[in-house]
């Protein structure tokens, strides 16, 4: 991995991770609805990114996040599960013809319908896997299945917004 590609990674971390602990922890729209922004971190991580390194920063990023929510362990749990997903989820959506020299996701490299396909699903389930964890099983399924759906809309607006914002080159 180059140099620049560790720098890039580097603030990519601390814009989503920061961010998301500063400024959208408290977030709450209608009482359903929660922005976890950091999880933009671990989408537009590089493919070329081996499966234990993948980990190793998921799991840091959710011991990072669950350290800011008093939570322990279940941002872990989600990131990792959408860590260990990605890699399979981003080969279902890849072209017949494959990327052209792709390492970066990003609306750049994979079109607006393909990025917000992939951000809407891989957020879908880390919503779920946390709100699921927090509510402690299927008590409240509908209201799990409610704030999950609309977490995953807000937080993918957001991912969107940022990538348009700080990670699209100027022409």
């Amino acid at each position: 991995m180059k140099q620049n590609e560790l720098i890039k990674i580097a603030i990519s971390f601390i814009v989503f991770v920061l961010l998301h602990t500063l400024l959208f922890k408290h977030f709450v729209f209608l009482d359903v609805a929660l922005c976890f922004l950091y999880i933009g971190f671990i989408l537009t991580l590089p493919i070329s990114i081996p499966m234990p390194i993948l980990l190793f920063v998921g799991f840091f990023t959710g011991f990072f996040v669950d350290l800011f929510y008093d939570t322990i362990g279940i941002h872990i749990a989600a990131t990792l599960i959408i860590v260990y997903i990605k890699p399979r989820f981003v080969a279902l959506l890849t072209p017949l013809g494959g990327y052209d020299e792709i390492n970066d996701i990003s609306i750049e490299s994979m079109g607006m319908r393909r990025f917000i396909t992939y951000c809407f699903i891989i957020i879908f389930i880390h919503s779920f896997v946390v709100f699921f964890m927090e509510s402690a099983g299927f008590s409240f399924f509908y209201m799990t299945i409610l704030k999950t759906f609309f977490t995953s809309i807000l937080t993918c607006l957001f991912v969107v917004l940022i990538q348009y914002i700080i990670f699209t080159p100027k022409n």
